[in-house]
């Protein structure tokens, strides 16, 4: 099995400015002789057939005033392999948006990040639906330091940052034998940060 594959992309896009406004819209295809894909259970990944993956992103942002900014993106895209079965954990959409507020010497920030839907299987009876994590942040220029805190994942959500598909076994806890199954990981709690920054 070589190292390196071959593959291809192309993306045409077009944007639109004007003052304090600005929209991008992208188009892009990628092609590749063979899809990494991560097998669980030893931790690892293997190669698997090759892909087609098309999608598109559009990107806005907007300053209606001089201390508010907002912005936001979304992309969507639709990902096979060559057979035509679905690739695993390939996301179908995604997106994020924020509005941050700057006032001298105050800063403030609201962002959302929406990892959408996308099948566990390539025959796509088993997905997952995805998250959504809302994030906040402060801070206050004093001199050459910043102080600032963040609280992450603020609603405390329970979505589940990553889910795979795949065969397991715990002998400890399955007499059976190994099973087919959903494993994930929840996105981490509602933490909150404090830090200084220092700019030389």
């Amino acid at each position: 099995m070589p190292v390196l594959v071959r593959g291809s992309g192309r993306e045409v896009g077009a944007r639109w400015q004007l003052p304090g406004i600005t929209l991008t819209a992208t188009y892009w295809w990628l092609d590749v002789d063979s899809e990494l894909r991560f097998v669980g259970d030893s931790n690892a990944v293997e190669p698997t057939g090759a892909s087609e993956r098309r999608g598109y992103e559009l990107v806005a942002f907007w300053r209606p005033r001089p201390w508010l900014a907002i912005d936001g993106n979304y992309t969507a895209s639709r990902s096979r392999y060559d057979n035509g079965d679905r690739i695993p954990n390939a996301f179908e959409n995604a997106a994020s948006a924020g509005i941050a507020l700057v006032l001298d010497p105050w800063e403030a920030s609201v962002r959302v990040r929406h990892l959408g839907p996308y099948p566990l299987i390539e025959d796509n009876s088993v997905r997952d639906s995805g998250s959504t994590v809302v994030n906040v942040r402060a801070a206050r220029k004093i001199g050459r330091f910043e102080v600032y805190g963040e609280v992450l994942n603020i609603l405390d959500s329970r979505d589940k940052d990553i889910a795979y598909f795949y065969e397991s076994y715990i002998p400890s806890f399955e007499t059976s034998g190994p099973t087919d199954g959903r494993l994930s990981r929840v996105v981490e709690p509602r933490t909150l940060r404090l830090g200084t920054r220092v700019s030389f």
